[in-house]
């Protein structure tokens, strides 16, 4: 359940970029989602908080169930603004996904003995729920999913920003999917091979970051992991293509910029809700990274991620076949931005990192996808995220080179904010942080382990 409650969250962080307050429609639609996300992490909570060793703990599991397949469904129920029609059909078939999995979890559970086949089939079902709740995040954050007979092009999508790759600039940088999408890039195809048919699409858009004021961009190796690899028939292809996507940037970048090997989540699910071991996902982050070091990039990023966990396993990835920097980044609030940078730098001295949208998107007159925020306004934000202790700052969906070029003029006499280390320590988790000094009381920290799902692990325990 931990890996619903992580998407929606996301979800939540993504969807209200900038126009609440403007939009009676949105902000209601803000207000609803708000409670749907305030009661799947109430979900979440309380099934992870379930006592295995209580003879009832499979009803309480099957009760939360319900309760979730509930909120899942009245949540496809709620009128989707207009700016955010794409979404319409993708809650409908995520709440007819959930329903079927909580009806197969029903049957695995409720048998006289175990059923293993009907559990499998609710993990199945359950997938593809998350699947489409993943698909409208990538909408809502300007991105085109594909997968699953899902294929939406810039006209159908009202965010059409692009597939999820990226060249992100350090300093500043920009979204390389929808100008690759503006230079002739077909919606549904492989990214990474279409770029390595067109290199000189590629080099010549990352030079024009670079012109812009760029320190760093990011290898088009967004997705070049073997799970997605495989979907077009490219795994074996794995070390190749990763090889030749860093040497495009390469040259592109020369030695003005600096070039950063880019992953990010492989769409798998996460056992117990998936079928992928965490130990597995380390081992395909490890591989992708490998060929990175190989190939020759400066520093890793880790970035889009929606889940801490799967952060959690690219970072410990990277410190085995490298010893390369990495810089990681989830997704925010946008109008909160700043207010959440500052809470960061109280707390830390580690370099933040801040990349905005250029606003909302919406479609214009002619049918395409622009966002709402110009040059000068998205500057006068970035402006804002450095005052408040941003160190590392760019632009993400919506932004080009004149805004990063804007974005570079506006705060390239600026000083960092200077941050001293303080007292306090913390330990976090997906739901809860605690804070503790070096002198404080003894603290107890433990993990539970939820056995649900895994039968010899429910006997082990039982037997003692």
């Amino acid at each position: 359940m931990n890996k619903w409650n992580k998407l929606i969250l996301c979800l939540f962080c993504i969807l209200f970029l900038t126009g609440c307050g403007e939009d009676e429609a949105l902000d209601t639609y803000q207000k609803e989602m708000e409670t749907f996300f305030e009661h799947i992490a109430e979900f979440d909570e309380n099934m992870n908080a379930i006592d295995v060793s209580q003879e009832d703990y499979v009803s309480q599991l099957l009760s939360y169930l319900d309760a979730l397949d509930a909120e899942v469904a009245w949540m496809a129920e709620l009128e989707v603004p207009e700016q955010f029609s794409a979404v319409d059909d993708l809650a409908d078939e995520a709440s007819e996904n959930m329903r079927q999995a909580v009806s197969y979890f029903h049957m695995a559970y409720e048998a006289e003995e175990f059923m293993p086949n009907y559990e499998e089939a609710a993990r199945e079902y359950y997938e593809r729920a998350n699947l489409r709740i993943q698909y409208i995040i990538m909408l809502l954050h300007g991105e085109i999913p594909e997968g699953e007979n899902i294929t939406y092009t810039e006209e159908d999508s009202i965010f059409g920003g692009g597939y999820l790759n990226k060249t992100d600039e350090e300093d500043e940088d920009g979204t390389t999917g929808s100008n690759l999408l503006k230079r002739g890039m077909p919606a549904g195809v492989c990214p990474e091979k279409w770029i390595l048919e067109h290199k000189d699409v590629l080099i010549g858009l990352q030079r024009e970051f670079i012109e812009a004021g760029s320190n760093i961009v990011y290898a088009p190796t967004f997705s070049a992991n073997r799970i997605k690899l495989k979907e077009y028939g490219l795994a074996e292809q794995i070390r190749e293509m990763n090889h030749e996507l860093v040497a495009v940037s390469r040259e592109a970048a020369g030695t003005k910029a600096l070039v950063a090997g880019d992953i990010t989540m492989t769409g798998e699910q996460l056992a117990p809700m998936g079928k992928m071991d965490f130990e597995e996902l380390i081992d395909i982050y490890k591989e992708q990274i490998g060929y990175l070091a190989e190939a020759g990039v400066d520093l890793l990023v880790v970035e889009t991620m929606m889940s801490l966990q799967e952060t959690r396993a690219a970072l410990i990835a990277a410190k085995e076949p490298c010893e390369l920097p990495v810089m990681a980044t989830m997704t925010f609030e946008s109008d909160k931005m700043a207010e959440i940078i500052r809470a960061m730098a109280d707390v830390t001295t580690v370099p933040i990192i801040a990349k905005p949208n250029a606003g909302l998107p919406y479609l214009n007159e002619n049918g395409q996808t622009v966002y709402d925020m110009a040059e000068a306004e998205f500057a006068e934000g970035i402006k804002l995220l450095v005052e408040a202790g941003a160190s590392v700052i760019g632009g993400c969906c919506g932004t080009s080179s004149s805004y990063i070029q804007a974005a570079h003029d506006a705060v390239g006499q600026m000083s960092i904010r200077h941050r001293e280390p303080g007292e306090l320590r913390y330990l976090t988790s997906e739901r809860k942080t605690v804070a503790f000094g070096l002198d404080d009381t003894f603290m107890i920290v433990g993990e539970r382990i939820n056995p649900t799902g895994k039968k010899k692990l429910q006997e082990q325990l039982r037997e003692g």
